[in-house]
């Protein structure tokens, strides 16, 4: 497989900026796509911060800043990005009829050879690839925030995608330093988001029933099994304490966890009032939203940042 070293980005917003940094860091001549000008200013301002903040922590050359910057470059025109790419990264706003519309307009663009990936969390490529006539190069490459900090890109194998385009994306992933996790077969919000709304629904039923507040759920979990499953995954977890004891532990309590098939009335409330979190400056808590970065946002990234230098190292 032929390494992959020109791809495009399309949407420069929460997530496109962060994919277009990580794949100029690795080498990549990258385009990166938006609908006005001033959007890709602000992608291109947050990919400087990121990689100052970086550097800060010693985990970027600072040296290297202005050329992993010139190997990004910035247009309004979607034939323009896609033109001789061998990869792209479909991160627009996460709307069905929105992405199929693209993924149809990209068909029509791009290189035939190229690889379609949309980075989408919930959605699946059958539907958003519905229009190809070839969809066997179309999948999902599901990146989590903050996308330079977190390792993980899922890549989720449509019905239709052939084996070569999931081993060329992951080939790929690992080329520009992430860890590809293969979703061998697509369902409703891929593996790890269903794993972590199944965390999120039993969280917010005990926050409603009064059990305890966000402040003492936030700082619990950051400082109990979050930090014991960034060693060791949940399944290696089971092993080292035993699959006897979770057996006993699972029968005992699953007839107590919330089974609620529709969001909790406190997310409704709040989204209601306009209490959206990071974007409004209020959700759950408060946020300085003043700067490029909120408060929440930095806090977040300065400890992921120590948290990869710990992980990283080698005894």
């Amino acid at each position: 497989m032929n390494e992959i070293r020109n791809v495009a980005v399309i949407g420069s917003g929460l997530m496109g900026h962060g994919i277009a940094q990580v794949c100029a860091t690795a080498g990549c001549r990258v385009a990166l796509h938006d609908v006005n000008d001033e959007l890709l200013t602000q992608a291109m301002a947050r990919i400087d911060l990121n990689l100052r903040m970086l550097a800060e922590a010693g985990l970027q050359q600072e040296e290297d800043i202005t050329d992993i910057q010139s190997r990004i470059r910035t247009t309004t025109s979607l034939r323009d990005a896609v033109a001789g790419v061998d990869f792209v990264t479909e991160a627009i706003f996460e709307n069905v009829k929105a992405k199929i519309e693209l993924f149809e307009e990209l068909e029509r663009v791009a290189p035939r050879h190229s690889i379609l990936a949309s980075n989408t969390s919930m959605l699946q490529i059958s539907d958003i690839g519905k229009p190809l006539s070839d969809k066997s190069r179309a999948l999902v490459t599901h990146w989590f925030n903050p996308p330079h900090l977190i390792p993980a890109v899922e890549v989720v194998k449509g019905p239709d995608t052939s084996q070569e385009t999931v081993e060329r994306a992951a080939a790929f992933l690992s080329q520009i330093g992430k860890t590809p996790v293969r979703v061998l077969r697509e369902v409703p919000g891929h593996l790890l988001n269903r794993l972590q709304f199944a965390i999120n629904r039993e969280m917010l039923a005990l926050i409603e029933a009064g059990v305890a507040t966000p402040e003492e759920v936030d700082k619990g979990v950051s400082e109990s099994f979050a930090l014991r499953l960034a060693a060791s995954g949940p399944v290696k977890t089971i092993d080292i304490n035993g699959i006897d004891l979770f057996y006993y532990g699972m029968r005992d309590l699953y007839s107590f966890l919330d089974n609620s098939t529709a969001p909790q009335e406190i997310l409704k409330r709040k989204a209601e009032k306009g209490e959206v979190g990071r974007r409004s400056g209020k959700g759950f808590f408060e946020y300085d939203v003043s700067g490029p970065l909120t408060s929440l946002e930095l806090e977040r990234d300065w400890k992921l940042m120590a948290l990869l230098k710990a992980l990283r190292r080698k005894d």
